[in-house]
């Protein structure tokens, strides 16, 4: 494991990360990407679909993950959603929500025991 779960989900862009993988095995209405204009549901409401869809979410096979590559699409998605700018988005302040932050746990902890992301603790090869 690199990192603790904790740590991953104690900031915006683990949160994001954790939310983007997720996030194909979420009702229409949850996805981020309908999110703007439409009605939003409040944070317990997205901790109960998140909950749910965690449980379903074969987190098993997350946490074996050994290709290194293969969680650049939901990190580039993370990272690619940042405007130091701006207040955050109201993505992210829902994820921030505690009860939202608990229901993304096991999928920290999957992402935290993969083999494929044991390179993000590792100095940079530069």
């Amino acid at each position: 494991m690199w990192a603790d779960p904790a740590a991953l989900l104690a900031g915006p862009r683990g949160r994001r990360l954790c939310w983007s993988l997720l996030e194909d095995r979420l009702p229409g209405s949850f996805r981020m990407s309908v999110w703007p204009g439409e009605a939003r549901p409040g944070p317990a409401g997205v901790a109960a679909v998140l909950t749910r869809a965690a449980g379903g979410a074969g987190l098993e096979r997350l946490g074996a993950t050994s290709d290194p590559t293969a969680f650049l699409p939901a990190l580039a998605a993370a990272v690619g959603s940042v405007l130091h700018w701006q207040p955050p988005d109201e993505t992210d302040q829902i994820l921030a929500d505690p009860r939202v932050r608990e229901a993304l746990v096991p999928v920290a902890e999957a992402v935290a025991a993969a083999p494929g992301a044991a390179w993000w603790g590792e100095p940079i090869a530069r």
